[in-house]
């Protein structure tokens, strides 16, 4: 048993058996036509409203402070302060409608049939949306949200677990300022992986949007109708690629934010580095390790498992028995911090341990980058690009036909702003059903 909001009303002990999962799709479904007569506008004008609310002064930042989220989410306070500071800001009117505009054709269409080339248009709710994201970012499942009621479709939100606390006080916020939207929203939680429950809950829905591993997409890919919109962001990999012209003007602030940010558990965070020439590579690492240090300063590393701590010290000691074959070399791995920062001459990719863990690799050409990035293709987020000027078509060229979904300035990698494309798609399209009229 667990508390649950269920379209305006907290249910304490809720009972997500069979019969309780039908009442949340039935009540749900009630709230479709509600939403879809509600003006875009006022959806955006609710969300705004939050931002106080969550702001540095805001009573809800300070009420969810103060459940201890370091202890759950295993960052620190002030990375923690940092992620609310960016979702307080990214709660902006103008930018919601700007999203509605750059990603719909403009955001009239979501609220009637709009007249383009002679034809009439307009982009129709799904109707009932499960919202289903990892916890590894905490304002991920608002987001989530967020997008869904851009768009008009009811949701049902299922907490992450160490996020209940985050979405329990955010719908509670909303339902202060806003209940007419509030009773458009569901929150629930259940452990991950029960089948049943999970089989259950997506039959009944019109979509589903889910940002989680491999395995928990491949479920749910399972669990679907053949109606049912699958809106998928599964994990992937990010890095940051610097030229030998770039690599003395490099923003090592920047890339250490680029690192460090979400511990890196974010998929837009940079686990590798790879620097045109191993004399520049060299002195990047040397470099990156001190503002890695400095950074900790301000951002402190959060909690770490002893999973975690295994595959770091796995890490380090690879690194070391590579430097007697001058294979690599450990540049940094400090005492008291899993921050590790691993030369490698190696340019084939290779995932990191996470927690502020990264290899700087060289490589000779932007030839033989391209070649180590092949397998990733698929998988591939963002890239920081350090570059210069004459060099960037080159490398964007490079990078786009690598499969890369983004690429940006360093230092902006974790940070990809409220109108930037998600993972490669136009999430918002993926949440509505066009229909046309031609002719009439």
């Amino acid at each position: 048993m667990h508390s649950a909001f269920l379209f305006g009303d907290w249910e304490q002990n809720f009972i997500l058996s069979e019969e309780g999962i039908h009442r949340v799709i039935a009540l749900a479904r009630d709230r479709r036509d509600t939403l879809r007569k509600t003006p875009v506008k006022n959806i955006c004008r609710a969300i705004e409203r939050l931002s106080p609310l969550w702001s540095a002064e805001g009573s809800y930042r300070k009420e969810y402070l103060m459940t201890g989220p370091e202890k759950t989410l295993g960052l620190s306070v002030p990375m923690i302060t940092l992620g609310l500071d960016i979702f307080a800001a990214s709660l902006d009117e103008g930018e919601l409608v700007h999203r509605l505009d750059q990603q719909l054709g403009g955001y009239g269409c979501v609220d009637a049939f709009v007249e383009r080339g002679g034809r009439s248009y307009r982009a129709e709710p799904l109707g009932v949306v499960l919202h289903v994201a990892a916890g590894n970012i905490i304002f991920g499942p608002a987001e989530s949200l967020f997008a869904g009621l851009l768009t008009k479709n009811v949701g049902i939100i299922k907490a992450p677990a160490g996020g209940w606390d985050f979405l329990r006080l955010l719908v509670k916020s909303l339902n202060e300022i806003a209940p007419d939207i509030a009773r458009t929203i569901g929150l629930l939680y259940w452990p991950g992986g029960e089948e049943s429950t999970e089989r259950a809950m997506v039959s009944g829905v019109d979509g589903v949007q889910i940002a989680s591993g491999a395995e928990a997409i491949s479920a749910y890919r399972r669990y679907a109708l053949p109606h049912t919109a699958l809106i998928e962001f599964g994990p992937r990999a990010s890095l940051a690629v610097i030229s030998s012209d770039a690599a003395d003007r490099v923003d090592m602030d920047g890339l250490a934010h680029d690192v460090a940010l979400w511990e890196q558990t974010a998929c837009t965070s940079a686990q590798c580095i790879y620097v045109e020439g191993e004399e520049n590579a060299a002195k990047v690492a040397d470099r990156l390790s001190v503002a890695l240090r400095d950074l900790s300063a301000r951002l402190p590393e959060g909690n770490v498992t002893l999973d975690e701590r295994i595959d770091i010290a796995r890490m380090r000691e690879l690194s070391s028995f590579g430097t007697i074959q001058g294979r690599s070399r450990l540049v940094s791995a400090f005492p008291d911090s899993t921050t590790t920062v691993v030369l490698e001459m190696d340019p084939d990719f290779e995932f990191s341990p996470l927690r502020r863990c990264v290899r700087v690799k060289s490589y000779k050409t932007p030839d033989e980058l391209t070649g180590a990035l092949e397998p990733l293709r698929g998988i591939l987020q963002t890239v920081g690009l350090a570059v210069d000027v004459r060099e960037f078509p080159d490398y964007r060229d490079r990078l786009c036909a690598a499969g890369v979904r983004r690429i940006c300035r360093i230092g902006r990698m974790n940070q990809p702003g409220t109108q930037a494309i998600r993972d490669g798609v136009l999430e918002l399209q993926r949440l509505v059903r066009w229909v046309e009229v031609d002719g009439a």
